[in-house]
């Protein structure tokens, strides 16, 4: 390598640079030097390739070397938003987004294309627009519709509850103020009913079992513990029933005698019952058979035994016709009641039936009253299937326990929220 000097500047430099690292001025002179020197080896080279002999140490003719920029353009993608399977997805997914990307980034670029697609997408849209509104509307009216339905159904249990509350609460005002609001229909004079219709228990009984006793005529005994009478000169009675604080209210007919009445005598009462209020069991229509050691007498008897005499057998299970039973599982009577009471009322309420389960629970329920309930496979249920034993069938009932698979026959009885099976036996 030899040096020259610059045209310009003249500084020294290489004779195969291309220009002057001081002055930048081109060499011409290297440039052509070097680019005839590369012509003249590739003329070299085809002449003795055309001869069939290759030099041992041939040059290469220098190719010019590809742009980087343009290969780095080539070699890019394009963006997100112009790939086939975004706008695909996006179509799908959320048509109006889709629909301004294919106008946007005019894809496909037929137009014909794009406008079909438009339109297509536009209908779809609508459509499932127009069909989120109506199911949106459709189950707006029917939560209205449950909503109404069940504040109804909390303004009956209201009413009903402040009924039941007012009458308990003229009950204890009459108590403390010698009044009462019962209405007159509680001491209206009846016919008094035959001896053998008439149920002779101790008060703890009649309490216990008011529910299953309604509209029947009771006698029972005890000690006075309030006289109560109303504006109208109507007299209630109170006694003891299962306890101090369960009472039994018996209302009076206008055409007794109350004058030798006072608190602390022990009566004999008869009755016909009307039920309980929050505890309280409620007799109407009553009159007085006796005062006095008579009345107590009775009454002691009838708690030493603790039972019944006259009228029906009611603690002592009645007889009925197994052979007329209808066989039915636990599980299928609460699918029947869960999926149509009326109709489950219908097929089974009054009639015996032979029902087969898995024992659940064993227990006493607020009323006293004895009870095996059936697993029905709903745990979170409200519903339920219950069967209620009378006093003879005490020492069966203590021998069964949870787990326990079991056929009972009784009499069906069809609640709002129970199917119950009462006066049952093995």
């Amino acid at each position: 390598m030899s040096l020259t000097k610059c045209p310009e500047c003249g500084n020294e430099v290489s004779d195969k640079a291309v220009a002057c690292p001081k002055c930048g001025c081109p060499l011409h002179s290297a440039f052509d030097a070097t680019t005839t020197q590369n012509v003249n080896n590739v003329k070299q080279t085809e002449c003795q390739n055309a001869s069939g002999n290759a030099p041992s140490n041939s040059y290469r003719a220098v190719q010019p070397q590809p742009n980087s920029t343009q290969n780095n353009k080539s070699s890019q993608k394009p963006p997100l938003s112009e790939r086939t399977w975004f706008l695909v997805v996006m179509c799908l997914c959320f048509p109006p987004i889709g629909v301004a990307l294919l106008w946007i980034k005019k894809r496909p670029k037929n137009m014909v294309l794009r406008v079909i697609i438009t339109v297509y997408l536009g209908i779809v849209t609508i459509y499932t627009f127009i069909n989120i509104n109506d199911e949106s509307s459709d189950s707006q009216k029917s939560e209205q519709a449950s909503y109404i339905e069940e504040a109804a159904n909390i303004s009956t249990i209201e009413a009903e509850s402040k009924a039941k509350i007012d009458d308990v609460n003229s009950i204890e005002d009459a108590s403390d103020s010698g009044s009462t609001q019962k209405t007159d229909k509680a001491y209206e004079i009846i016919e008094k009913p035959s001896e053998d219709v008439i149920l002779t228990l101790s008060r703890r009984a009649l309490h216990n079992e008011m529910n299953d006793l309604e509209d029947k005529w009771v006698r029972t005994a005890g000690e006075i513990t309030a006289i109560n009478t109303n504006e109208d000169n109507n007299t209630f009675i109170n006694m003891k029933g299962k306890s101090d604080l369960k009472m039994i209210h018996f209302y009076l007919m206008y055409d007794q005698d109350t004058s030798n009445l006072e608190e602390g005598s022990y009566i004999t009462i008869v009755g016909r019952v009307a039920g309980k209020i929050i505890g309280q069991a409620i007799v109407e229509n009553c009159y007085i058979e006796s005062i006095g050691d008579v009345a107590k007498e009775l009454d002691e008897s009838l708690i030493a035994n603790d039972g019944i005499s006259g009228g029906d057998s009611f603690f002592g299970t009645s007889e009925i016709n197994k052979d007329e039973a209808i066989l039915v599982t636990a599980t299928e009577v609460y699918k029947e009641l869960s999926d149509n009471q009326v109709a489950c009322k219908n097929k089974y309420d009054g009639k015996v039936v032979a029902l087969t389960g898995k024992i659940d629970d064993i227990g006493t329920n607020i009323y006293g009253q004895e009870y095996v309930s059936f697993d029905t496979g709903d745990k979170y249920s409200l519903t339920g299937v219950q069967c209620f034993f009378k006093d003879d069938q005490m020492d069966y009932v203590a021998s069964l326990k949870k787990g326990d698979t079991i056929t009972i026959y009784g009499i069906a009885s069809i609640g709002s929220m129970t199917f119950k099976v009462s006066d049952c036996r093995p």
